[in-house]
């Protein structure tokens, strides 16, 4: 069977154990997985007589070959002598598949091909690049006459003292092994450079950048807490400047897709298009020299060469990521980093950081933290949807199996409840990779390609902001975060993972939760107060935004947590519509008072679903309360308004955008308060709670604050600053009466409670009633076909 068809048949038995779900009910990943092996797959049976053929014919597909390398030789030299542009870039592109498929035993060839692609090079003057081949060549095997080029165009760079360096190495290293004739021909060359001798080492800039240790610099002014939802928050210890680079670190995983595969180093990450040097083994990667071909097939390289295709083709660019992060580990013992992930801290890792007294991380180290790290936004996923789809389970499967050949992994060793869990590790993973990964584009050019995708050890867990404070670059070497505003201290740093900015609140949220995450920025948070409805969340009273046609969400956005009873929230938008359109008919019949009271009850019912601080919520309270206080009832305008503060902590006569209009809901609502304690005093009706009057003395105190600045209000402010002094002439007077009349209430009030009044203007210091505590509404599950009901009645308004 080749790959193709393993992978077909893996697929349609994950697919049927997709389709028999309902029937199974399979809660977690680890109940598909088992109900996989159990009954349709036995994977040790499978990995022998399917997947290690299969993987060995692979291989031998990808291996190189000298037939195919020397027809992509010949193809080149027929086309490097024509002029026209066109050819010579065929010629160019046939001389680079030669070089990926020579095998390096073969390597006359490969001196061959490399000088070849240098003579194309300087045909184009391009000298740089012709040098680097000239490097590869003379790499393989000394030559004069390639010595004698480089020479050349060194000379032509103005880099005379760098060739005589070359030619004196050259003597000094091959005197002994040389011929007479051609330690002649050196020493000749080397006098006519002797001129240009440096007393300088030159650094041809040929070295490999790979290094054991991880290079990373963070700002000491940052510190990372573990927040809500298994986040880190990266927060400031001081005031951060603006464009200041707060972070910088080498990836720790990238996987670079199929566009540009011999286009980078896969080790060290350096462009060498048309430079490069190929993998000693497949067709699949490139290095830019051999030192660094060499350490990349030590470190990683050896366990998925020949296989990197398939991995790609039918798994996906992530699937890379992930095998690339799994066989860094010294060991596959999931239990072991579980224990570890207990104790585990990305401050604490910070801290050690700190304390480095060398250049930069060991990387041992911070392989260790990076898969430890991952395993929380791992838990996260897992939350939110612990079972897996078959297209994900497949694809682990396939991983592990690879994973199992290239590492010499004996499959019967596991059992299967340990088989479950390291391909369950593997299902999440890939999940995971695609939530956290960060893409490297191409920005040259407008379709702005995506060159590779990466993650970093501390950069891959700074959060999202739809206005964030910071911005990201890489430039193929260095992940950078620099500030783009200026941060105060305690603040948290972040960026934007991408979405467009013009986009509306429903829209950006469903963007986020393609990442499993619900942004909860200050501008998300205003726009759901402000225009949208949301229902309160059972857990921490958060919004969930939500909408029956747009936005079908039972996301919290504070808490991440799903709603309990998703299907009652659409029963919720409908009673809450028929509400709206109830109020706004109410105004048009007659008793209006009956109606009244069976639009309260349903809107009691409501208040204990809803988010209590959406404007819409409010703004359909207030209307219901404006039309009691038209009808004076003021002990049902006052309940609803105190219920607000005491169980919402927030004033509905709030109004942030314009203090003329905040200062009449002010008035209306200190009007209220007053006549409704006067006529309980009136009525001898005196036990009244502090929470009562409090919310009265506010009123009062915000109208006080609000007229002064009114007062202050610069007269080009508005279209008639005389109309505005008249206006607030008259205010003064009405707020100075109430005033007294409040202080009259307050003094009977306290009277009747046997208290002494020191002085009407410190009501609150003198008011000793106990205060009576609101329970927090916490959602009841009521039945809703009495509401219903009730709602279709409401209905009949319209017909009035």
């Amino acid at each position: 069977m080749s790959i193709s068809e393993i992978y077909s048949s893996i697929r349609k038995i994950c697919d049927k154990v997709d389709y028999d779900n309902n029937a199974n009910c399979f809660n977690k990943a680890s109940g598909q997985l088992d109900y996989i092996l159990t009954n349709d797959l036995d994977l040790s049976k499978k990995f022998s007589e399917s997947f290690v053929p299969a993987f060995e014919r692979e291989i031998i597909r990808t291996k190189k070959s000298l037939d195919d390398a020397q027809r992509f030789k010949q193809f080149s030299s027929l086309l490097k002598n024509l002029t026209d542009i066109s050819f010579t870039n065929k010629a160019m592109n046939n001389i680079n598949m030669a070089i990926i498929s020579t095998p390096m035993e073969e390597d006359n060839l490969l001196f061959h091909c490399f000088s070849q692609r240098s003579t194309l090079h300087s045909n184009q003057d391009d000298y740089e690049s012709s040098l680097k081949d000239l490097d590869h060549a003379l790499g393989i095997r000394l030559s004069y006459t390639l010595v004698e080029r480089k020479v050349d165009i060194l000379n032509r760079l103005n880099r005379s003292s760098e060739a005589y360096r070359m030619v004196a190495d050259i003597i000094d290293e091959n005197e002994k092994i040389l011929t007479s004739d051609k330690l002649k021909q050196y020493k000749k060359l080397k006098k006519q450079l002797r001129k240009f001798k440096s007393p300088y080492e030159i650094d041809n800039g040929q070295q490999s950048s790979m290094v054991k240790c991880l290079d990373v610099k963070i700002d000491q002014r940052v510190r990372i807490k573990k927040i809500q939802c298994d986040r880190y928050d990266f927060q400031t210890n001081a005031d951060i400047a603006a464009n200041t680079e707060i972070l910088s670190e080498q990836p720790m995983v990238i996987s670079f897709t199929a566009d540009f595969l011999h286009d980078y180093c896969h080790n060290c990450r350096k462009k060498v298009t048309n430079t490069f040097w190929p993998c000693f083994y497949c067709t699949e990667v490139v290095f830019c020299t051999k030192k660094c071909a060499e350490q990349a097939l030590q470190a990683f390289h050896q366990h998925e060469c020949g296989l990197l295709t398939t991995m790609r083709d039918k798994l996906g660019n992530q699937s890379i990521t992930v095998y690339r992060d799994f066989i860094q580990l010294p060991h596959l013992n999931l239990a072991l980093h579980r224990d570890e992930l207990q104790t585990f801290s990305l401050q604490s890792c910070l801290e050690q950081l700190a304390q480095q007294t060398t250049q930069g991380l060991d990387i041992s180290k911070a392989n260790q933290w990076f898969f430890i790290s991952q395993r929380e936004l791992y838990q996260r996923i897992v939350r939110r949807k612990p079972w897996r789809r078959s297209v994900e389970l497949c694809n682990a499967i396939i991983l592990f199996m690879i994973y199992c050949y290239k590492m010499n992994i004996d499959i019967q060793q596991f059992e299967q409840k340990e088989l479950i869990e390291i391909i369950e590790h593997f299902a999440i993973s890939i999940v995971r990779t695609q939530l956290n990964e960060y893409s490297w584009q191409q920005k040259e050019h407008q379709d702005r390609q995506q060159i590779a995708s990466f993650q970093c050890l501390f950069g891959s867990h700074i959060n999202h902001e739809c206005d964030p404070n910071a911005e990201w670059t890489f430039d193929g070497q260095k992940f950078v975060v620099k500030t783009i505003k200026n941060i105060a201290a305690n603040e948290s740093i972040t960026i934007t993972y991408g979405v467009p900015k013009e986009y509306s609140l429903f829209k950006r949220q469903r963007y986020l939760q393609n990442l499993y995450i619900m942004c909860a920025c200050s501008r998300c948070l205003e726009e759901t107060r402000d225009s949208c409805f949301a229902i309160r969340c059972e857990n921490c009273n958060g919004p969930i935004p939500f909408d029956m046609d747009e936005f079908l969400n039972d996301w919290c956005m504070i808490c991440e947590r799903r709603y309990e009873s998703p299907s009652i929230m659409t029963l919720v938008q409908k009673q809450f519509q028929t509400l709206q359109r109830a109020i706004r008919l109410i105004s048009s019949i007659n008793n209006q008072k009956a109606w009244l009271g069976n639009i309260e009850e349903l809107m009691g019912s409501l208040a204990s679903y809803v988010y209590l601080e959406s404007q819409l919520f409010i703004c359909l309270v207030s209307k219901l309360c404006d039309r009691y206080i038209e009808l004076e009832m003021w002990p049902q305008a006052i309940e609803w308004y105190q219920w607000f503060v005491n169980v919402a902590a927030l004033h509905i006569a709030k109004n942030k955008e314009n203090d003329i209009i905040y200062y009449y809901n002010l008035k209306k609502w200190s009007n209220a308060y007053l006549n409704y304690l006067e006529q309980n005093v009136q009525a001898g009706k005196t036990n009244i709670t502090i929470d009562y009057l409090q919310t009265a003395i506010y009123l009062f105190a915000e109208q006080r604050k609000i007229l002064e600045s009114l007062r202050q209000m610069n007269r080009f402010e508005v279209i008639d600053s005389i109309q505005l002094k008249n206006m607030t002439r008259s205010l003064a007077q009405d707020l100075q009466c109430k005033d007294y009349r409040l202080k009259l209430v307050c003094m009977e009030i306290c009277k009747a409670k046997e208290d002494t009044l020191a002085n009407g203007d410190e009501i609150v210091k003198d008011l000793s009633v106990e205060k009576i505590e609101f329970d927090k509404l916490k959602p009841d599950m009521y039945n809703y076909a009495h509401e219903l009901s009730a709602s279709i009645s409401l209905e009949s308004l319209s017909l009035r």
